[in-house]
Protein backbone atom coordinates (compact mmCIF):
# COMPACT_ATOMS: atom_id res chain seq x y z
CA UNK A 1 0.00 0.00 0.00
CA UNK A 2 2.94 2.10 0.68
CA UNK A 3 4.68 1.75 -2.08
CA UNK A 4 1.05 2.10 -4.30
CA UNK A 5 1.27 5.64 -2.34
CA UNK A 6 4.32 6.40 -3.57
CA UNK A 7 4.14 5.74 -6.94
CA UNK A 8 0.70 8.06 -6.72
CA UNK A 9 2.24 10.87 -5.43
CA UNK A 10 5.81 10.68 -8.15
CA UNK A 11 2.51 10.65 -11.18
CA UNK A 12 1.11 13.74 -9.34
CA UNK A 13 4.21 15.67 -9.49
CA UNK A 14 5.40 14.11 -12.75
CA UNK A 15 1.85 15.45 -14.24
CA UNK A 16 2.32 18.70 -12.46
CA UNK A 17 5.40 18.97 -13.56
CA UNK A 18 4.34 18.57 -17.34
CA UNK A 19 1.71 20.88 -16.80
CA UNK A 20 3.90 23.46 -15.95
CA UNK A 21 6.10 23.39 -18.61
CA UNK A 22 3.54 23.50 -20.99
CA UNK A 23 2.04 26.72 -19.55
CA UNK A 24 3.03 29.86 -21.12
CA UNK A 25 3.55 32.36 -18.90
CA UNK A 26 2.16 36.14 -19.38
CA UNK A 27 4.24 39.04 -20.17
CA UNK A 28 3.57 40.16 -16.82
CA UNK A 29 4.97 36.76 -15.11
CA UNK A 30 8.16 38.09 -17.44
CA UNK A 31 8.27 41.29 -15.91
CA UNK A 32 7.97 40.46 -12.07
CA UNK A 33 10.46 37.56 -12.89
CA UNK A 34 12.37 40.02 -14.10
CA UNK A 35 12.04 41.94 -10.69
CA UNK A 36 13.90 39.23 -9.34
CA UNK A 37 16.84 38.53 -11.34
CA UNK A 38 20.84 39.96 -10.49
CA UNK A 39 20.64 42.39 -12.94
CA UNK A 40 17.95 44.45 -11.41
CA UNK A 41 19.59 44.16 -7.94
CA UNK A 42 22.51 45.19 -9.15
CA UNK A 43 21.09 48.72 -9.73
CA UNK A 44 19.27 48.31 -6.51
CA UNK A 45 22.58 47.66 -4.27
CA UNK A 46 23.69 50.60 -6.56
CA UNK A 47 20.84 53.30 -5.37
CA UNK A 48 21.47 51.73 -1.95
CA UNK A 49 25.51 52.35 -1.95
CA UNK A 50 24.46 56.23 -2.70
CA UNK A 51 22.06 56.66 -0.24
CA UNK A 52 24.56 55.20 2.90
CA UNK A 53 27.09 58.40 0.86
CA UNK A 54 24.58 60.63 1.37
CA UNK A 55 24.11 59.92 4.89
CA UNK A 56 27.81 59.81 5.26
CA UNK A 57 28.26 63.13 4.08
CA UNK A 58 25.30 64.28 6.02
CA UNK A 59 27.02 62.87 9.18
CA UNK A 60 29.97 64.92 9.20
CA UNK A 61 27.56 68.25 10.86
CA UNK A 62 27.21 65.79 13.66
CA UNK A 63 30.06 66.03 16.75
CA UNK A 64 32.34 63.29 16.66
CA UNK A 65 33.39 62.02 20.35
CA UNK A 66 35.79 59.15 21.01
CA UNK A 67 36.79 57.30 24.07
CA UNK A 68 40.26 56.99 24.35
CA UNK A 69 42.63 54.89 26.56
CA UNK A 70 46.68 54.69 26.73
CA UNK A 71 49.82 53.81 28.49
CA UNK A 72 52.85 55.74 27.49
CA UNK A 73 56.55 54.89 29.10
CA UNK A 74 58.89 58.17 28.62
CA UNK A 75 62.75 57.70 29.69
CA UNK A 76 62.42 60.40 32.40
CA UNK A 77 59.71 61.58 34.88
CA UNK A 78 56.54 63.43 32.48
CA UNK A 79 54.00 65.84 34.70
CA UNK A 80 50.87 64.30 34.08
CA UNK A 81 49.58 68.09 33.25
CA UNK A 82 51.14 71.29 33.24
CA UNK A 83 50.94 72.83 36.83
CA UNK A 84 50.89 76.25 38.02
CA UNK A 85 54.09 77.71 40.13
CA UNK A 86 51.91 77.72 43.71
CA UNK A 87 50.28 74.23 43.13
CA UNK A 88 53.57 73.35 42.64
CA UNK A 89 54.97 74.66 45.88
CA UNK A 90 52.18 73.76 47.96
CA UNK A 91 53.23 70.10 46.83
CA UNK A 92 56.87 70.87 47.54
CA UNK A 93 56.39 72.27 51.64
CA UNK A 94 54.24 69.53 52.46
CA UNK A 95 56.54 66.97 51.09
CA UNK A 96 53.42 65.53 48.95
CA UNK A 97 53.78 63.20 45.80
CA UNK A 98 54.76 65.10 42.79
CA UNK A 99 52.48 64.12 39.50
CA UNK A 100 55.65 63.02 37.44
CA UNK A 101 55.96 59.58 36.46
CA UNK A 102 57.66 57.19 33.58
CA UNK A 103 55.05 55.40 33.25
CA UNK A 104 51.48 56.87 32.70
CA UNK A 105 47.86 55.40 31.85
CA UNK A 106 45.26 57.51 31.23
CA UNK A 107 41.02 57.13 29.72
CA UNK A 108 39.01 60.02 28.60
CA UNK A 109 36.89 61.36 25.78
CA UNK A 110 37.87 63.23 22.45
CA UNK A 111 35.28 65.37 20.49
CA UNK A 112 34.81 67.53 17.72
CA UNK A 113 32.62 69.30 15.76
CA UNK A 114 32.24 71.42 12.50
CA UNK A 115 30.86 75.24 13.19
CA UNK A 116 31.26 76.58 10.51
CA UNK A 117 32.70 74.45 6.72
CA UNK A 118 31.38 76.07 3.85
CA UNK A 119 32.09 72.38 1.55
CA UNK A 120 30.12 70.41 3.97
CA UNK A 121 26.93 72.17 2.63
CA UNK A 122 27.61 71.46 -1.07
CA UNK A 123 28.93 67.85 -0.50
CA UNK A 124 25.29 67.08 0.86
CA UNK A 125 23.71 69.00 -2.20
CA UNK A 126 25.64 66.66 -4.58
CA UNK A 127 25.48 63.28 -2.67
CA UNK A 128 21.60 64.08 -2.80
CA UNK A 129 21.56 64.71 -6.65
CA UNK A 130 23.53 61.58 -7.00
CA UNK A 131 21.51 59.42 -5.14
CA UNK A 132 18.59 60.77 -6.93
CA UNK A 133 20.70 59.97 -10.28
CA UNK A 134 21.18 56.59 -9.08
CA UNK A 135 17.60 55.92 -8.59
CA UNK A 136 16.81 57.20 -12.04
CA UNK A 137 19.71 55.20 -13.55
CA UNK A 138 17.85 52.07 -11.61
CA UNK A 139 14.13 53.08 -13.02
CA UNK A 140 15.90 53.47 -16.72
CA UNK A 141 17.38 50.06 -16.43
CA UNK A 142 14.56 48.47 -15.68
CA UNK A 143 12.68 49.62 -18.20
CA UNK A 144 15.98 48.82 -20.71
CA UNK A 145 15.41 45.41 -19.55
CA UNK A 146 11.61 45.48 -19.66
CA UNK A 147 12.09 46.59 -23.31
CA UNK A 148 14.67 44.01 -23.94
CA UNK A 149 12.37 41.15 -23.07
CA UNK A 150 9.20 43.06 -25.31
CA UNK A 151 11.60 42.91 -28.08
CA UNK A 152 12.72 38.98 -26.85
CA UNK A 153 9.20 37.95 -26.68
CA UNK A 154 8.02 40.23 -30.03
CA UNK A 155 11.00 37.77 -31.91
CA UNK A 156 9.31 34.93 -30.39
CA UNK A 157 6.32 35.53 -31.57
CA UNK A 158 7.38 36.56 -34.98
CA UNK A 159 9.59 33.29 -35.52
CA UNK A 160 6.32 31.05 -34.23
CA UNK A 161 4.45 32.93 -37.04
CA UNK A 162 6.69 32.43 -39.42
CA UNK A 163 7.09 28.79 -38.45
CA UNK A 164 3.68 28.42 -38.73
CA UNK A 165 3.51 29.42 -42.20
CA UNK A 166 6.71 27.47 -43.37
CA UNK A 167 4.60 24.62 -42.36
CA UNK A 168 1.40 25.72 -43.69
CA UNK A 169 3.24 26.25 -47.22
CA UNK A 170 5.38 22.69 -46.49
CA UNK A 171 1.80 21.12 -45.81
CA UNK A 172 0.85 22.61 -49.23
CA UNK A 173 4.10 21.20 -51.35
CA UNK A 174 3.28 18.18 -49.79
CA UNK A 175 0.34 17.76 -51.33
CA UNK A 176 0.90 18.78 -54.35
CA UNK A 177 4.06 16.28 -54.55
CA UNK A 178 1.41 13.28 -54.27
CA UNK A 179 -0.26 14.52 -57.09
CA UNK A 180 2.65 15.29 -59.05
CA UNK A 181 4.22 11.60 -58.06
CA UNK A 182 0.92 9.91 -59.58
CA UNK A 183 0.87 12.16 -62.74
CA UNK A 184 5.01 11.07 -62.88
CA UNK A 185 3.91 7.31 -62.45
CA UNK A 186 1.08 7.62 -65.01
CA UNK A 187 3.46 9.58 -68.07
CA UNK A 188 1.27 12.70 -67.68
CA UNK A 189 4.05 14.90 -66.26
CA UNK A 190 7.83 14.46 -66.60
CA UNK A 191 9.76 13.44 -63.04
CA UNK A 192 11.68 16.15 -63.38
CA UNK A 193 8.47 18.14 -61.52
CA UNK A 194 8.75 16.16 -58.74
CA UNK A 195 12.42 16.59 -58.28
CA UNK A 196 11.75 20.40 -58.30
CA UNK A 197 9.04 20.43 -55.86
CA UNK A 198 11.47 18.00 -53.08
CA UNK A 199 14.00 20.83 -53.32
CA UNK A 200 11.50 23.49 -52.85
CA UNK A 201 9.87 21.26 -49.89
CA UNK A 202 14.32 20.48 -48.65
CA UNK A 203 14.60 24.38 -48.57
CA UNK A 204 11.56 25.08 -46.22
CA UNK A 205 12.87 22.92 -44.13
CA UNK A 206 16.33 24.12 -43.63
CA UNK A 207 14.42 27.44 -42.72
CA UNK A 208 12.35 25.76 -40.17
CA UNK A 209 15.63 23.85 -38.49
CA UNK A 210 17.19 27.66 -38.70
CA UNK A 211 13.91 29.19 -37.15
CA UNK A 212 13.92 26.13 -34.50
CA UNK A 213 17.71 27.13 -33.65
CA UNK A 214 16.18 31.09 -33.33
CA UNK A 215 13.61 30.08 -31.21
CA UNK A 216 15.86 28.18 -28.47
CA UNK A 217 18.40 30.70 -28.57
CA UNK A 218 15.39 33.41 -27.28
CA UNK A 219 14.00 31.04 -24.94
CA UNK A 220 17.12 30.53 -23.40
CA UNK A 221 17.78 34.56 -23.44
CA UNK A 222 14.36 35.20 -22.03
CA UNK A 223 14.96 32.77 -19.09
CA UNK A 224 18.61 34.53 -18.39
CA UNK A 225 16.30 37.88 -18.34
CA UNK A 226 13.56 36.53 -16.10
CA UNK A 227 14.20 32.85 -14.88
CA UNK A 228 11.08 31.73 -16.52
CA UNK A 229 11.24 29.15 -19.29
CA UNK A 230 9.38 29.94 -22.32
CA UNK A 231 7.82 26.57 -23.97
CA UNK A 232 5.59 28.70 -26.54
CA UNK A 233 5.82 33.28 -26.56
CA UNK A 234 3.84 35.19 -23.90
CA UNK A 235 0.52 36.91 -25.52
CA UNK A 236 0.85 40.54 -25.72
CA UNK A 237 -1.01 43.74 -26.50
CA UNK A 238 -0.72 47.42 -26.51
CA UNK A 239 -2.88 48.94 -23.29
CA UNK A 240 -1.97 52.25 -23.81
CA UNK A 241 -0.26 55.37 -26.11
CA UNK A 242 3.23 56.21 -24.67
CA UNK A 243 2.13 59.74 -24.40
CA UNK A 244 5.23 61.14 -22.69
CA UNK A 245 6.69 64.51 -23.29
CA UNK A 246 10.02 64.55 -20.94
CA UNK A 247 12.75 62.73 -21.71
CA UNK A 248 13.31 61.08 -18.82
CA UNK A 249 16.30 58.65 -19.91
CA UNK A 250 17.66 62.35 -19.65
CA UNK A 251 17.49 62.37 -15.74
CA UNK A 252 19.95 60.68 -14.96
CA UNK A 253 22.49 62.35 -16.83
CA UNK A 254 21.34 65.72 -15.59
CA UNK A 255 21.09 65.06 -11.98
CA UNK A 256 25.11 63.81 -12.37
CA UNK A 257 25.77 67.24 -13.99
CA UNK A 258 23.82 68.88 -11.06
CA UNK A 259 26.04 66.64 -8.69
CA UNK A 260 29.48 67.79 -10.87
CA UNK A 261 28.02 71.69 -10.09
CA UNK A 262 28.35 71.37 -6.44
CA UNK A 263 31.19 69.08 -6.64
CA UNK A 264 32.50 71.98 -8.03
CA UNK A 265 31.39 74.87 -6.05
CA UNK A 266 32.75 72.52 -2.90
CA UNK A 267 36.39 72.21 -4.30
CA UNK A 268 36.02 76.92 -4.52
CA UNK A 269 34.61 76.94 -0.80
CA UNK A 270 37.47 75.04 0.85
CA UNK A 271 39.38 78.25 -0.11
CA UNK A 272 36.73 80.05 2.76
CA UNK A 273 37.90 79.65 6.42
CA UNK A 274 36.79 76.87 8.56
CA UNK A 275 35.45 76.65 12.49
CA UNK A 276 35.98 73.74 14.33
CA UNK A 277 35.09 73.14 17.96
CA UNK A 278 37.50 70.96 19.95
CA UNK A 279 37.83 69.72 22.97
CA UNK A 280 39.19 66.49 25.24
CA UNK A 281 38.62 65.39 29.08
CA UNK A 282 41.45 62.73 30.74
CA UNK A 283 42.03 61.03 33.43
CA UNK A 284 45.43 60.36 34.12
CA UNK A 285 47.50 57.79 36.63
CA UNK A 286 51.03 57.26 37.72
CA UNK A 287 53.29 56.52 40.10
CA UNK A 288 54.70 59.96 41.60
CA UNK A 289 59.17 59.77 41.06
CA UNK A 290 59.77 61.22 44.60
CA UNK A 291 57.36 58.93 46.56
CA UNK A 292 56.62 55.95 44.36
CA UNK A 293 52.20 56.50 45.05
CA UNK A 294 49.98 56.16 42.50
CA UNK A 295 48.90 59.88 41.85
CA UNK A 296 46.25 61.20 39.46
CA UNK A 297 45.44 64.34 37.90
CA UNK A 298 42.01 65.31 35.57
CA UNK A 299 43.07 66.98 32.10
CA UNK A 300 40.62 68.94 29.98
CA UNK A 301 40.74 71.59 27.39
CA UNK A 302 37.73 73.34 24.67
CA UNK A 303 38.11 75.51 22.22
CA UNK A 304 37.52 77.08 18.82
CA UNK A 305 39.63 76.52 15.66
CA UNK A 306 39.77 79.17 13.01
CA UNK A 307 41.64 77.43 10.01
CA UNK A 308 42.27 79.75 6.72
CA UNK A 309 44.09 78.35 3.50
CA UNK A 310 46.96 80.41 2.47
CA UNK A 311 48.83 78.60 -0.17
CA UNK A 312 47.51 74.88 -0.87
CA UNK A 313 48.69 73.82 -4.52
CA UNK A 314 47.16 70.74 -4.67
CA UNK A 315 43.47 72.74 -3.81
CA UNK A 316 43.87 74.89 -7.04
CA UNK A 317 44.58 71.73 -9.00
CA UNK A 318 41.26 70.30 -7.26
CA UNK A 319 39.13 73.04 -8.05
CA UNK A 320 40.56 73.32 -12.24
CA UNK A 321 39.75 69.49 -11.98
CA UNK A 322 36.42 69.86 -10.90
CA UNK A 323 34.90 72.57 -12.89
CA UNK A 324 36.44 70.76 -15.92
CA UNK A 325 34.69 67.69 -14.92
CA UNK A 326 31.58 69.79 -14.65
CA UNK A 327 32.22 71.53 -17.87
CA UNK A 328 32.53 68.42 -19.74
CA UNK A 329 29.56 66.72 -18.05
CA UNK A 330 27.44 69.76 -19.70
CA UNK A 331 28.39 69.45 -22.93
CA UNK A 332 27.56 65.95 -22.83
CA UNK A 333 23.97 65.81 -21.17
CA UNK A 334 23.76 68.59 -24.48
CA UNK A 335 24.94 67.02 -26.59
CA UNK A 336 23.09 63.80 -25.39
CA UNK A 337 19.63 65.87 -25.27
CA UNK A 338 20.00 66.51 -29.10
CA UNK A 339 20.50 62.95 -29.98
CA UNK A 340 18.13 61.77 -27.88
CA UNK A 341 15.23 64.33 -29.33
CA UNK A 342 16.30 63.58 -32.79
CA UNK A 343 15.77 59.64 -32.05
CA UNK A 344 12.35 60.10 -30.78
CA UNK A 345 11.34 62.08 -33.77
CA UNK A 346 12.57 59.64 -35.66
CA UNK A 347 10.68 56.64 -33.67
CA UNK A 348 7.28 58.57 -33.75
CA UNK A 349 7.35 58.83 -37.44
CA UNK A 350 8.58 55.70 -37.72
CA UNK A 351 6.07 54.26 -35.91
CA UNK A 352 3.14 56.09 -37.99
CA UNK A 353 4.95 54.55 -41.18
CA UNK A 354 4.75 51.05 -39.54
CA UNK A 355 0.93 51.06 -38.71
CA UNK A 356 0.24 52.22 -42.23
CA UNK A 357 2.57 49.50 -43.73
CA UNK A 358 1.02 46.59 -41.72
CA UNK A 359 -2.43 47.81 -43.26
CA UNK A 360 -1.19 47.81 -46.89
CA UNK A 361 0.83 44.48 -46.02
CA UNK A 362 -2.36 42.67 -44.49
CA UNK A 363 -3.96 43.62 -48.00
CA UNK A 364 -1.08 41.82 -49.18
CA UNK A 365 -1.13 38.84 -47.73
CA UNK A 366 -4.92 38.59 -48.43
CA UNK A 367 -3.93 38.88 -52.31
CA UNK A 368 -1.69 36.06 -52.24
CA UNK A 369 -3.53 33.45 -50.76
CA UNK A 370 -6.31 34.29 -53.42
CA UNK A 371 -3.60 34.23 -55.74
CA UNK A 372 -2.54 31.29 -54.34
CA UNK A 373 -5.71 29.59 -54.93
CA UNK A 374 -5.95 30.57 -58.59
CA UNK A 375 -2.10 29.39 -59.06
CA UNK A 376 -3.22 25.70 -57.69
CA UNK A 377 -6.48 25.65 -60.10
CA UNK A 378 -4.13 26.98 -63.35
CA UNK A 379 -1.16 24.68 -62.60
CA UNK A 380 -3.49 21.53 -61.86
CA UNK A 381 -5.57 22.57 -65.77
CA UNK A 382 -2.28 22.94 -67.17
CA UNK A 383 -2.31 26.46 -67.65
CA UNK A 384 0.77 27.28 -65.39
CA UNK A 385 3.72 26.30 -64.96
CA UNK A 386 5.51 24.55 -62.26
CA UNK A 387 8.04 27.67 -61.62
CA UNK A 388 5.20 29.67 -61.76
CA UNK A 389 3.55 27.87 -59.13
CA UNK A 390 5.93 27.81 -56.60
CA UNK A 391 6.77 31.23 -57.34
CA UNK A 392 3.07 31.88 -55.93
CA UNK A 393 3.84 29.77 -52.58
CA UNK A 394 7.35 31.64 -52.00
CA UNK A 395 5.40 34.77 -52.44
CA UNK A 396 2.63 34.29 -49.69
CA UNK A 397 5.17 32.80 -47.40
CA UNK A 398 6.80 36.26 -48.27
CA UNK A 399 4.20 38.08 -47.49
CA UNK A 400 3.39 36.84 -44.27
CA UNK A 401 7.04 36.85 -43.29
CA UNK A 402 6.70 40.67 -44.24
CA UNK A 403 3.76 41.38 -41.99
CA UNK A 404 5.55 39.10 -38.93
CA UNK A 405 8.48 40.97 -39.46
CA UNK A 406 6.17 44.60 -38.89
CA UNK A 407 4.82 43.64 -36.35
CA UNK A 408 8.09 42.87 -34.67
CA UNK A 409 9.37 46.09 -35.68
CA UNK A 410 6.57 47.90 -34.03
CA UNK A 411 7.79 46.17 -30.44
CA UNK A 412 11.24 47.35 -31.08
CA UNK A 413 9.80 51.04 -31.46
CA UNK A 414 7.49 51.20 -28.82
CA UNK A 415 10.00 49.76 -26.82
CA UNK A 416 12.76 52.25 -27.78
CA UNK A 417 9.85 54.88 -26.94
CA UNK A 418 9.71 53.67 -23.61
CA UNK A 419 12.89 54.08 -22.54
CA UNK A 420 13.22 57.28 -23.73
CA UNK A 421 10.45 58.74 -21.97
CA UNK A 422 10.53 56.07 -19.08
CA UNK A 423 7.63 54.78 -19.46
CA UNK A 424 7.32 51.38 -17.49
CA UNK A 425 6.04 48.56 -19.84
CA UNK A 426 3.87 46.73 -17.13
CA UNK A 427 1.79 49.90 -17.65
CA UNK A 428 1.40 49.84 -21.24
CA UNK A 429 1.87 46.13 -22.33
CA UNK A 430 -0.68 43.04 -21.46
Amino acid sequence: MTAMKKLIFFLIIAFFCIFSDSKAATIQQLFRGLQNQPVTKIDKAEVAIFKAKKYQTISNFFPKIFAVASYQHFNSPTNLRPMTPKESSDISRSFGSMPFGKNIKQIGIEFSAPLFVASLFDMAHMSEKLKESAQWRMKINFIKNEAVVVELNGEFIYLERLKQSIEKRKASLDSQLKSIKLACENGRLPCVYKYKVEDAINALDIKLNDVDAKITSIANTIYALTGIRLSKPAKMALSGNITGRKYKILESLRLKTEALKYSAKASKDKLYPSLMIKGFVYRKFTKAYNTNENTLRNYGSIGVFLSIPIFDKPLYSEIEKSHSEYVKSEFELEDYTNRIKAKAKTLKKTLDLIDKSIIIQNKSVSNSKKLLKYAKVAFKLGRMTLEEYLRYEADLLNSEAELYSLKLKKWQVVSELAVIYGEDLKEIVR
